[in-house]
């Protein structure tokens, strides 16, 4: 499971109570080498691994790596899709980090929200990941 948090991280969270070691591998590392290690919790939580990552903004493929031998897919992030080797992998997408700027108590007036809801609708319907094989999401 990946929660992206309002600080613009990616927590990675994944229940696995029998491994010994768990990494993160995706096109956001240079390779296996450079595979993004998970820290196992403490007990009551013991089984959970879990890693925070600060990613770019954009889509992102990704897999666990088990005790160094075993890739297993995230089903509970974005999507799925096969790779070029033929494994399943998760998708992610990070959305565009927003510059740290004072929040108004004024409401936007009517073209800024129309324009924010259109280009809302436009990047839900461009990163669908919904296919002839895949059902669509009920909204």
């Amino acid at each position: 499971m990946v929660t992206i948090r309002s600080d613009g991280t990616a927590l990675f969270e994944i229940y696995l109570p029998h491994a010994q070691q768990v990494c993160i591998v995706g096109d956001f590392v240079e390779g296996i080498d450079h595979a993004c290690p998970m820290a196992c919790c403490a007990e009551p939580e013991r089984g959970w691994w879990r890693s925070r990552l600060r990613l770019q903004s954009g889509d992102h493929r990704f897999c666990y790596l088990v005790d160094g031998v075993g890739w297993l897919p995230d089903y509970a992030a974005g999507g799925l899709l096969r790779n070029w080797d033929g494994r399943w992998v998760s998708l992610l997408t990070m959305p565009a980090s927003a510059p740290a700027k004072v929040v108004s108590r004024l409401r936007p007036d009517r073209r800024e929200r129309d324009r924010a809801s259109a280009g809302a609708w436009a990047v839900s319907r461009r990163f669908s990941t919904a296919g002839p094989n895949v059902p669509a999401r009920n909204p």
